[in-house]
Order: structure tokens, then C-alpha cells, then sequence
């Protein structure tokens, strides 16, 4: 296994994974960190992952699910007092357990949607929406989908890419060209980093879509997992991961500016409908949901 700082530089510069396999990578730095530390005294066990934890919070601050696995093992480590390899394996085997069973029970529910639709857009890398896509496809659904880039991380191209391997017709196009192709869709089908009460965090372009979704009256839905849900107030629009020159490769001169966030927050009231594990999610679910994890928080910062 590599070196956990190795681990956290190559999870630091990922800008194409979406938020499934970003928790993998989170996951496998602190595996990593937990290997390499069995000889250290609990204390100063307690107090090195403590710090390990805080610099990947400080990478992926939008992403729920790698708040979700770190807080789980602060937990471990602080309330429970333990420090024993097996007691983590057999944690983030569980927590892997559950990532790859919700993408697969989230693309189920997002049949029912998909079946009354012809043209879907969608933009991004998206783990439950590929899964999603390929179940339709699986059940002979005749479906067509137009996906955007996704400058600068290209994941747009990488989902298109992937599904026209599956034999599913796809529509690559510019990011900026939305205005032309948007009505074209009946359903836009979309991921998200994070869930609140008051909007859900993806990939920047995902707002204006949303706009345009509400203008030409086309359902807007997003699949997330009921872990992906923490409160508004943990998202800063200062903290938002960004994209910098280097990013651009060669299609910017070195005198330009083109640092700029990749995640935008999109307002619930744009969202036609979330999907989740449990089907359509209310919003009085979020709410709980919102509450359960401020409630862990709070323990955590207790420790």
C-alpha cells in the first residue's frame, strides 16, 4: 500500500471522480494512515488521524460522504478508544458495503423516472446516474442522452465515453450549450456532492441547467444518497474546491485568470425531486437527517 501522504496529494489533485469514488480515495488514505501507525501510543494515535482527518475535510469540504466516513472513524478512534486494524478494516469494509449498495438502490428507484423519458441531459461523473442509465439499458429503454463536458475535469466526456462502450447513444456537447439543446430533454438526470435543507452542492453548470430545466417546465432530478444529507451551514462558498491554470493545460495563456470554484449550490426549489435509498426524499427527512448529523458533530467535537 502506498504511503498515506502520497495517497492524500494524489486525493488532493483528483478533479475528474465524482463524490463515490473521492470517499473510496479518502478511505484508502486513512487505511493507509491506520497501517502505518499500529506502533503508536493511543494518544498520539487519537492525535495524528486527527490531523490526517483535517487535512482531507479541508480538501473535499462540499462532500458529505467523505465527511460522513471521517466523522465515523474520529468516533472509532476518540469515543470508542480503539485503535486496533481489524476494528477499522472491518468498519470501512462496511461503510464500502454500503456505498456500492446505495448507488445500485438509487438507480433502481430512478427507473420509475427514466421510464416515461426519451432524451435525458446530464452533466458531470455521477456513479448512481451511469448506474442508473445502464439499468434502462438493461431493460431494453430506448434512450437518448445529451452530456456536457465538464471543463476543466473533463468528467462529462468520461461518463459519455463510458456509456457509448455500453452500445447507449450519446450526445456529447460544449458546456456552454446548453441554450441550444436543453429543450430538447425531457428529464434531466443529475448527482450531487452534498445535500442540505435549503439546496444540494454538484459540479458548477449544474445551476444554470436547473434554470433552464424550470424554464422549459423539464423535471430536474437529483440521486443522492440519505448520506450525502449535512446542514447549509457547514458550506462556504470560500471553501469551494477550485479549478487553477494548471488545471487548463495549454488552452489558457499564463496571464490569465481562471481560477474558479467546481462546485455551485443549486436551490431546492429548482429541484423537481431527490432520490434516494428510500426512494423520493421529503424534505421533513432531510431535516432529520440534518439534525442526526449535527447531533454526530457534536459528539465528535466533544471528544
Amino acid at each position: 500500500m502506498k504511503n498515506h501522504k502520497k495517497l492524500l496529494e494524489e486525493f488532493e489533485q483528483d478533479l475528474q471522480s465524482g463524490s463515490y469514488d473521492i470517499t473510496l480515495k479518502a478511505e484508502q488514505v486513512l487505511s493507509s494512515f491506520i497501517e502505518e501507525s499500529q506502533g503508536l501510543r493511543i494518544s498520539d494515535f487519537q492525535r495524528e488521524l486527527l490531523e490526517v482527518c483535517r487535512k482531507i475535510l479541508a480538501i473535499q469540504p462540499q462532500m458529505a460522504l467523505v465527511r460522513h466516513l471521517v466523522s465515523g472513524a474520529i468516533k472509532l478512534a476518540k469515543h470508542d478508544n480503539v485503535k486496533s486494524l481489524e476494528a477499522f478494516k472491518s468498519y470501512f469494509t462496511n461503510f464500502r458495503e454500503f456505498l456500492k449498495n446505495s448507488v445500485e438502490t438509487i438507480a433502481n428507484s430512478a427507473q420509475r423516472k427514466i421510464e416515461h423519458s426519451t432524451t435525458i441531459g446530464t452533466l458531470s461523473y455521477s456513479k448512481a446516474v451511469r448506474s442508473a442509465i445502464l439499468q434502462a439499458n438493461k431493460s431494453k429503454k430506448k434512450i437518448n442522452l445529451i452530456i456536457s463536458e465538464s471543463v476543466p475535469g473533463s468528467e462529462g466526456i468520461r461518463l459519455a465515453n463510458e456509456l457509448h462502450n455500453e452500445h447507449i447513444e450519446t450526445l456529447l456537447i460544449p458546456d456552454m450549450a446548453w441554450g441550444k439543446y436543453a429543450k430538447s430533454c425531457d428529464l434531466f438526470l443529475l448527482g450531487c456532492d452534498c445535500i442540505t435543507e435549503g439546496f444540494i452542492i454538484n459540479k458548477t453548470g449544474s445551476y444554470i441547467l436547473a434554470v433552464l430545466a424550470k424554464n422549459f417546465s423539464i423535471p430536474f432530478v437529483v440521486l443522492g444518497s440519505r448520506l450525502k444529507i449535512m446542514p447549509a451551514r457547514f458550506i462556504s462558498s470560500s471553501e469551494m474546491k477550485e479549478s487553477t491554470l494548471e488545471n487548463w493545460g495549454t488552452r489558457v495563456k499564463p496571464e490569465s485568470r481562471t481560477s474558479a470554484p467546481l462546485f455551485e449550490a443549486v436551490p431546492l426549489e429548482l429541484v423537481s425531486e431527490i432520490i434516494c435509498e428510500d426512494g423520493k426524499l421529503e424534505e421533513e427527512k432531510i431535516r432529520a437527517k440534518v439534525t442526526e448529523f449535527e447531533e454526530l458533530e457534536e459528539l465528535i467535537r466533544k471528544i
